[in-house]
């Protein structure tokens, strides 16, 4: 039960954070992002699910654009841990590791394909992947019978037309 909204549970907490998030996405007050994050550091345990996941993924973006990249990382690192089936958070990881020279980008980028194919259509995609060709051009290996080079949301239309 959080220490703030005594009557609150996990679920309610985190989803009132998620949407917190959502919203200070589109204000851009500092002082509200750093209360938000510091709600959430002290909210309702355990810090797993995809709310959590998302809001620790919109702090890490916060953080990462007033170039606090330590705690972008950070925040990152929380969100993959929270909701393990999740890909965004590993593809920011890996994202994170080739724009800032840090991290195991090519272990990141894998675990985001790994858990979501399409991810791997975006990286071939990616203007700062694209940078990085033999590293996508690994990635393309690994994962030959991906269609790396098709837009993921054809496989999505083909599937959900049988369905």
């Amino acid at each position: 039960r959080s220490r703030y909204l005594s009557s609150m549970d996990h679920h309610h907490w985190w989803s009132f954070m998620k949407h917190g998030a959502e919203s200070a996405r589109h204000i851009k007050n500092e002082k509200l992002r750093e209360k938000l994050i510091e709600y959430a550091n002290s909210g309702i345990e355990p810090f797993e699910g995809y709310d959590v996941a998302y809001s620790y993924l919109e702090f890490s973006r916060w953080k990462y654009h007033a170039s606090s990249y330590n705690e972008a990382v950070k925040y990152a690192e929380l969100a993959s841990r929270a909701d393990v089936t999740w890909a965004e958070p590993d593809f920011l990881l890996g994202w994170y590791g080739l724009v800032l020279s840090t991290g195991n980008a090519e272990e990141y980028l894998s675990r985001a394909i790994e858990k979501d194919q399409r991810v791997l259509f975006r990286i071939v995609n990616n203007d700062v992947c694209k940078q990085y060709p033999h590293i996508v051009h690994k990635l393309k290996a690994k994962y030959h019978g991906l269609q790396a080079n098709s837009d993921p949301n054809e496989g999505l239309k083909r599937t959900s037309s049988h369905a």
